[in-house]
Order: C-alpha cells, then sequence, then structure tokens
C-alpha cells in the first residue's frame, strides 16, 4: 500500500509478461475444450415491484387473426459431436503446432491442419491480418471465453465454433478490425469452395415475446407473455408503440436485472433502468420485446462508427455451407458495399443446409439476413434492432421456397431521404454507385429509399409469423419486370406472375407514414433497369399472379391471418388479384386498400384501439377510414368484416366512397355480406362525398344481405349515388347522412358497366347542370 504507483507497476509487468508467455508457448496454458461458465445469479424481483404490474394483466379479445406462437425448436446436448471433442486436434499456443515453430500472435496465418483455440491461446491486443483455411483444414473453437480481432479470414476447410447438438454457453467474441485501404475485401469472414462455417450459441427461447402488460414510464418492472431462460445482464429491446418510428423514436435498449415466473405462462423482467417511454400492450395489440444478446458475438470495431464499414460474413457459391445459431452480429454490414452483409447467403442455389436462426443483429450499417441466389434455406427466429436498408431481404427475385418464419425486425432506417412522390405516381429513384467516396452519398439499390423490414421481390417463399416495426413498410412485394443483379440476364422470367406461396401470421405496425400512400404491407413499387442502372419507382405498379408463371390462369395471392397497427393504411395492393383472410387492423388513415379483384373476409377493423400514446408530440392527423372504394378497374367483395369504434369527428366511417375524379368512374361492383358494426355511430357506416364529379355520381356497391344498410330484412340492396338516377322506384329511399340512394335488388334491377371509348382528339363534352338532368356521362380524350 505504501509503494502505491510502484507495486501497480510491478503487478502490470507481471501480467503482461504472463500474457506473452502464454501466447509464445505452452507453459501455463493447457488445453481447455470446455469452461464451465457460471449462470449469472439472479436476485429475483420483489413482490412489491411486480404486484402493481400484475394488476395490468389483461385478458385478450377473440382473435380474427390466428398469430401463431413460436415454435419451441427443442435443444439435446451430445458431447461427442461437439467439434473440440475430436481427435487430432492441435493446440494453437503450441509452437509445434506450426511450420515455423513460432506461435503466430499477429500478421496472416494459414492453416492446412486442424487447430484448436483455447481460452488462453491468443495473447491480448493481437490482430491478425487475413486467416486462411486451407481446404481439409480446420479452425476449432473450444467453448471457452475467445476474443480474436482479425482483419479477414477466408474459409475453403472448417471453422467450427459448436455444432447443432453442441451449442456454446461462453461468450466468444470475433471482432472486424477496419482494414485502413479501400477497396480491399477485408474486415469480414468469406466461405469459399467447398468451405464450412459452424456457429453455434447457447439456445435462448424464444428470442422475442410480447408484452402482456402495458408499461408506463418509470416502469422499472416489466412483464412478458412468454416463459423464457434469458438472463441476468443481457440485453433486451422494448419495442416502440407510437406511429412515426423515425420522427419520434421510441424503441429502448434495457439490460435485465432479473427475472421472474408470473401467473399464466408470463415472466416478470426487472430493467437495470425506469422506462423513459409508454409501451402499449391491451386487448387488442401488444408490442413487442427482442432479446439482443448471445453468447457468439460478431463485431466492427469502433472506427466502423465512422467509416459504415462493419464486419460481414458471406458464404458463397453452391458448394460452400454456413449454419448460424445464437450469433449476435453489432455494428455489421458495410453501407452501399455490394454483397457486405453481416449474415450473407450468396449464391448458393440449394440452400437446405445453410441456415440463420436464433440470432441477432443490432446496430448494423446495411441489412441483417441476406438471401441471394439461394432457395431452401431456413431463416428463423432472429431479432434485428435498429438496422439501415431492407433488414430481411431476398435479393435479386430468383430466390423461392426458403423458409421466413417467426423473426423479429425493428427501428429500420431507409438509405438516405425517403421515397416520396405523387400518391399514386411515386418517385423514380436511379442508383448512385459513383462520384464520392462517402458511402452515405451513395445509392447501389435504389429501392432502400423504400427500406423494408421484410423484402420479397419473388412471393413464393413461406413467410409465417414474422414481426415487423418501423421501416418505410413493414412486408414489401416489389414487382420485378425479370431478376436483378446475378441474374439479369433472365429478362424472359416472368417474376410479376410469381404468386404467393404461404404469407400467414405476420404483424406489422409503427410505419407506412414516409408517403402519402404507405401501408404497414404493400404490394407496389418496381425495380427495373434504365441502361445498365437500377431504377426504382416506389409508386403504383401491379402483379399478374397466374397459377403457372408461363400459362394463362389467373391466379388470386393469398394474406391470411394478417394483423397490423398504427399504419398510414394497413394492406396495401395496387392489384391485380389479392385476397385478405381473417384480417385485423387498428389506428390507421385507411384500414385497407385493394386494386384489380379483391376481397377482404373474416377480419376486425377498429378505428380506435386502447392505444393511448399512438403519437405523443407528433401530430397525427388521420383520415381513419375503414375501408374506401375506388373506382377504375376494382371489383371488391367484403365479406364478413366487424367494423369497431368509428366516431361522428367528421374525419371517420367505416366505409367511404373515392368520388374525385371526373374522369375515372366505378367500372365494376363492390359487394358486400355479413357486416357488422360494433360501438359505431350510425351516421359513419357509409360516407359518399357530395361533389360534382362523374365519379360521385356513378358511385354504387351491393349490399347483399341488408347488414351494410342495417335493414332487419335479408334482402339484397342497390346503394348508389344522392344523384336521383338511383331511384329506381318508389320502393327506393334517400339516405342524406351516407350521401346514398337505397333499392332494393330485385328481378329485372342490376348495375351494369358501360364502358365508352372516344376517339383520340374528341373534344370534353360539355357537362350540364347534374341536379336537374337524368345523369350524364363526361368523355375525355387522353390528355
Amino acid at each position: 500500500i505504501q509503494q502505491g504507483d510502484n507495486m501497480q507497476h510491478t503487478i502490470s509487468v507481471a501480467l503482461v509478461a504472463f500474457v506473452l508467455l502464454c501466447g509464445q508457448s505452452d507453459a501455463g496454458c493447457s488445453r481447455q475444450t470446455h469452461v464451465s461458465r457460471p449462470v449469472p445469479s439472479n436476485p429475483g424481483i420483489a413482490s412489491t415491484l411486480t404486484s402493481p404490474i400484475a394488476s395490468r394483466f389483461f385478458t385478450k379479445q377473440k382473435p380474427f387473426a390466428i398469430i401463431p406462437k413460436m415454435p419451441n425448436p427443442g435443444y439435446s446436448y451430445d458431447l461427442s459431436s461437439c467439434p473440440h471433442q475430436q481427435s487430432g486436434l492441435q493446440d494453437w499456443h503450441k509452437a509445434s503446432t506450426w511450420p515455423s515453430g513460432k506461435v503466430p500472435t499477429s500478421g496472416s496465418v494459414t492453416i492446412t491442419n486442424k487447430v484448436l483455440i483455447s481460452a488462453c491461446s491468443l495473447s491480448g491486443g493481437s490482430v491478425f491480418d487475413t486467416i486462411t483455411i486451407q481446404a481439409g483444414g480446420e479452425l476449432v473453437f473450444a467453448d471457452a471465453p475467445i476474443s480474436m480481432s482479425i482483419k479477414m479470414m477466408k474459409v475453403y476447410g472448417r471453422l467450427s465454433i459448436g455444432a447443432e447438438t453442441c451449442r456454446y454457453d461462453n461468450t466468444i467474441k470475433i471482432t472486424f478490425v477496419q482494414e485502413t485501404q479501400s477497396g480491399t475485401r477485408t474486415n469480414g469472414i468469406e466461405v469459399r469452395g467447398s468451405g464450412t462455417l459452424d456457429m453455434h450459441g447457447r439456445l435462448f427461447f424464444p428470442t422475442w415475446s410480447r408484452l402482456a402488460a402495458p408499461v408506463e414510464i418509470g416502469d422499472t418492472v416489466i412483464a412478458i407473455e412468454d416463459k423464457v431462460n434469458w438472463e441476468v445482464g443481457q440485453e433486451i429491446v422494448l419495442v416502440t408503440s407510437v406511429w412515426r418510428d423515425e420522427e419520434d423514436p421510441q424503441n429502448e435498449v434495457h439490460t435485465i436485472k432479473g427475472t421472474k415466473a408470473a401467473s399464466g405462462g408470463r415472466t416478470f423482467i426487472q430493467l437495470d433502468a425506469p422506462t423513459k417511454f409508454a409501451h402499449y400492450a391491451g386487448v387488442d395489440y401488444q408490442t413487442e420485446v427482442g432479446l439482443l444478446s448471445r453468447t457468439l458475438q460478431v463485431r466492427g470495431s469502433d472506427a466502423s462508427e465512422t467509416s459504415k464499414m462493419g464486419g460481414h460474413i458471406k458464404i458463397i457459391g453452391s458448394k460452400a455451407t454456413g449454419r448460424f445459431e445464437g450469433v449476435n452480429g453489432y455494428r455489421m454490414g458495410q453501407l452501399n458495399r455490394l454483397g457486405f452483409y453481416p449474415f450473407h447467403l450468396h449464391l448458393l442455389e440449394d440452400g437446405s443446409n445453410s441456415y440463420v436462426r436464433d440470432c441477432s443483429c443490432k446496430h448494423s450499417y446495411w441489412r441483417c439476413v441476406t438471401v441471394h441466389g439461394t432457395n431452401n434455406t431456413h431463416v428463423e427466429r432472429n431479432v434485428a434492432f435498429d438496422v439501415t436498408g431492407h433488414t430481411y431481404y431476398l435479393e435479386d427475385g430468383v430466390e423461392m421456397d426458403n423458409y421466413i418464419q417467426y423473426n423479429l425486425g425493428a427501428y429500420v432506417h431507409t438509405v438516405g431521404k425517403p421515397a416520396e412522390g405523387g400518391v399514386q405516381d411515386g418517385e423514380m429513384i436511379l442508383e448512385i454507385t459513383s462520384g464520392t467516396t462517402d458511402p452515405t452519398k451513395l445509392l447501389m439499390k435504389p429501392d432502400d429509399r423504400a427500406a423494408s423490414v421484410f423484402y420479397f421481390p419473388n412471393p413464393y417463399n413461406t413467410i409465417v409469423g414474422n414481426a415487423a416495426s418501423g421501416g418505410w413498410t413493414g412486408f414489401g412485394f416489389p414487382i420485378f419486370k425479370h431478376p436483378t443483379g446475378a441474374y439479369k440476364q433472365l429478362v424472359d422470367y416472368p417474376l410479376p406472375r410469381v404468386n404467393t406461396k404461404k404469407f400467414d401470421g405476420n404483424t406489422a405496425h409503427s410505419t407506412g407514414y414516409q408517403w402519402d400512400s404507405g401501408s404497414c404491407v404493400y404490394s407496389g413499387g418496381e425495380l427495373t433497369y434504365q441502361g445498365d442502372k437500377l431504377l426504382y419507382n416506389s409508386g403504383r405498379n401491379d402483379r399478374d399472379t397466374r397459377d403457372n408463371i408461363y400459362d394463362t390462369g389467373e391466379a388470386w395471392m393469398v394474406w391470411s391471418n394478417l394483423k397490423v397497427w398504427m399504419c398510414n393504411r394497413g394492406a396495401n395492393t395496387w392489384g391485380r388479384r389479392l385476397n385478405i383472410e381473417h384480417y385485423e387492423a387498428y389506428d390507421f388513415n385507411r384500414g385497407a386498400v385493394l386494386f384489380g379483384e379483391s376481397s377482404i373476409r373474416e377480419a376486425l377493423i377498429v378505428g380506435h384501439s386502447g392505444n393511448p400514446n399512438l403519437g405523443k408530440g407528433i401530430a397525427y392527423a388521420r383520415e381513419n377510414t375503414g375501408f374506401r372504394l375506388y373506382d377504375t378497374i376494382v371489383k371488391t367483395i367484403l365479406y364478413k368484416i366487424t367494423f369497431r369504434h368509428f366516431y361522428p369527428t367528421g374525419t371517420e366511417r367505416c366505409i367511404g366512397g373515392t368520388v374525385h375524379s371526373d374522369v375515372f368512374k366505378p367500372w365494376w361492383i363492390t359487394s358486400s355480406a355479413s357486416l357488422e358494426f360494433e360501438y359505431v355511430d350510425p351516421s359513419v357506416i357509409l360516407e359518399v362525398d357530395w361533389i360534382e364529379t362523374g365519379s360521385a355520381r356513378m358511385f354504387n356497391m351491393i349490399d347483399w344481405d341488408g347488414t351494410l344498410t342495417q335493414q332487419s330484412t335479408k334482402q339484397a340492396k342497390i346503394v348508389g349515388s344522392n344523384l336521383q338516377w338511383w331511384r329506381y322506384g318508389d320502393d327506393c329511399y334517400q339516405h342524406l347522412g351516407w350521401g346514398s340512394w337505397i333499392c332494393p335488388h330485385t328481378a329485372g334491377r342490376s348495375v351494369v358497366g358501360m364502358y365508352i371509348e372516344v376517339p383520340e382528339g374528341a373534344a370534353r363534352t360539355y357537362r350540364a347542370d347534374f341536379r336537374t338532368t337524368g345523369g350524364v356521362l363526361s368523355a375525355a380524350n387522353k390528355n
């Protein structure tokens, strides 16, 4: 104590000497294939803290959309399968392992044999330039606390950090140190040839859940729906429950201080600090909570915060294999550098032996999981938070038969300014690939200005149980005229004809506000080429789905068990054919927008949920229309829909007509049956604005069973506009509040569409006073 600094200096020298000794020979460093990881102590949570939370528990309402629970993958530990248990391993820290007779502590390393890294094999502060694992060679990490810093690793043989039945308990961290030379292929791991990468961290299940009780500002304990094995010291994210995620960010990252089982299979979680924001959970919908921590960690260096050049892992080619479980990526991805993503399955063709499961991405500079030129792979139970660009990304449009299931994505950012433009036209955006070395000023993929949490240019995949929060849209189904990138030559591949394989049990919220037609789920936008450059139009483009892409049989996309909330528009398609089955929508501007021949069947559309904080501090002006009927080339069926909580505020209606145009008019018919209205003022069931346009005069729909028009009899009704020509007889009546005439649909009465083609150049006709005439059809030339 009296020696003070001198004693501290002596101890420091001794520690440095030990580290150097350990790194240079096997003296003082014994092989440790497995280190028992002490489970973090859990102090529990006092009942005085849990009781107030338990008093907020609720019983969910009867669902219209069935959202599946994440299935437990199960896990059985088999010591004999652990890669560090195999025979023939040579210790990294032994000089005899290396042809030079010296243990490498930096520089480039080539591995041709089977080498084991133990807890004390690496010297502190060492940075390796390139580690190359040759074909026939293998680098094995022990299940022990290990940290490695590298610029690049090339795998032609095997890199083994655990196995499917030997998931590692200990923290293993690989840091990618940024290479100063621009344009070099560094800062990551690339698996080529017949190489194999296995990374299998501890199984934490489920990887994300939902709140079981609302969270108030200042809470230090939350409750989630599921029983979990999350641990003290791990990071979690409480996802936002306001609409404008980017403008009013209310996602919160906390560290777990304690956990405790709660009634009904729930779990209490004590946080390291009081919550800064409220997070909603109620009978109608519940906000997500995601686990960010994993035992295996790959991350970019501190310098990547400035350069946006984080780490990347890329599995390349049809003979390569990559299996990821329980891996956390932090500061990964390289902004606007094609192919440099956190987890990237690249041109595997058949990816059935590769997967990304139970992993997480936090603060990624570009994407989280990319599936490129790969079919039959699994992307499941992952969590992505604070990601720039499309997050779960199918790249070129040829990717089919993949399983994208039970993933969570939240707080997703566009690359550059969000795509805007006209309400239907959208914005035309051209790629920017040169002219600057600043990655933030490039735009390698112009559709990243409309970044989706989930992005499916080819919908023929199994997409089940995912949750999206934030982004330009939650789920994007863009139209590619034909494949792009590596498959650009497939110009005869009619991608717009490809139908959904399975899109079921997904949820989306807090998105769609960055464009007038933005939505939680969006089928639209188009990516094509202008010369050799990619060109993206964010607006109205339709998908002509078929039974078989080379046949003429029309087919309908199906979105089933879909639940959305806090959207500009809930589900939005520009056509041509879509059926939405078992649908729930809450807190929107428009509950759904369907063009073409489409339907909504068995749905709940709610104008106001129980969420008291939709956008505190942010203007939340809402049109609040449950469903808006459209005009030209539209056929819609509304069947077994319950509208709930619509009030006479002047901006709300359950069903509204589109009446703004004097050119575009209802060609075809909208039909409804089995509608119900709960906590709805009768005056806002239907609204047809009475203005001097052709579409207002020609508005019509058929109420097949009287449930729209609130009739005691089940006789079908024709609902027309307020114009007298819709008064077919004395048995009709006028509903001034709705702006409609309502007539029985009887024999001899029907609504037909008449399409009149006017010769090009014909002058626009004079429109008479519609109030005193039986009806005037307006015609116009192409201008």
